[in-house]
């Protein structure tokens, strides 16, 4: 299927998500987004020093699953690439951290951390997206997951302006540089920021005309 380069028209961006699987909506990557930043914004120093740099991607990935996997969707974690599969097994999606191009459309971000063989496995196979398994051919589940169509939530936050600002982006990756860094996208649809006012003390903003949107996250005492 072919897919615009980039979509930015944030009244176009719940009907793109649609078109690759109807259980993808806006409103359940924004709250995968948001449980993960709760969960980074609410560590403590008492926390393990590396907990707060995982914390985000860990509780986003999860509370994908746990929207998804009630609508028959499932989770793989071959070879440690966590990703959940769309009950055809076309579909996966992967969440991962990205620079500060990251929901610039002007821009092409990078994922922040170097990935394994198994993200370079996975963007070979969108790549040569075509080469499905005939649907005659016996094959088990698992390896049907190899062949999957995988997406990432690329996410990133940025402080500016006296706010905490979350930019997020459903993004089809192309290709890789030398030192593991996902660099080129098929694809990319460019989610609406979320904005946190409380780290500038103005509480919570009321409805603007805007596709932003604001939340207010309090950091838990330790």
């Amino acid at each position: 299927m072919a897919y615009p380069r980039v979509v930015l028209d944030p009244d176009d961006v719940p009907n793109r998500l649609a078109a690759i699987s109807p259980q993808i909506t806006l409103p359940l990557l924004r709250q995968a987004l948001l449980d993960g930043y709760t969960a980074k914004v609410s560590c403590t120093e008492n926390d393990p020093p590396f907990f707060k740099g995982t914390s985000f991607y860990a509780r986003t990935t999860r509370s994908l699953r746990d929207q998804l996997v009630p609508q028959d969707w499932w989770k793989n974690d071959d070879r440690n690439f966590s990703r959940v599969i769309s009950p055809d097994d076309r579909i996966a999606i992967a969440v991962m951290g990205g620079d500060s191009s990251t929901g610039n459309w002007s821009r092409e971000p990078k994922t922040r951390s170097k990935k394994g063989p198994a993200t370079i496995d996975a963007v070979e196979a969108n790549i040569h997206q075509g080469e499905l398994f005939p649907v005659d051919e016996v094959v088990t589940r698992a390896a049907r997951a190899k062949n999957a169509i995988t997406w990432v939530l690329l996410y990133a936050t940025f402080l500016g302006q006296g706010r905490r600002t979350i930019r997020a982006e459903f993004s089809l990756p192309a290709s890789m540089d030398a030192d593991g860094r996902i660099t080129k996208w098929a694809a990319r649809i460019i989610l609406p920021a979320i904005h946190d006012d409380y780290h500038s003390g103005k509480g919570v903003r009321g409805p603007e005309p805007t596709p932003d949107i604001s939340i207010s996250v309090r950091r838990r005492s330790s």
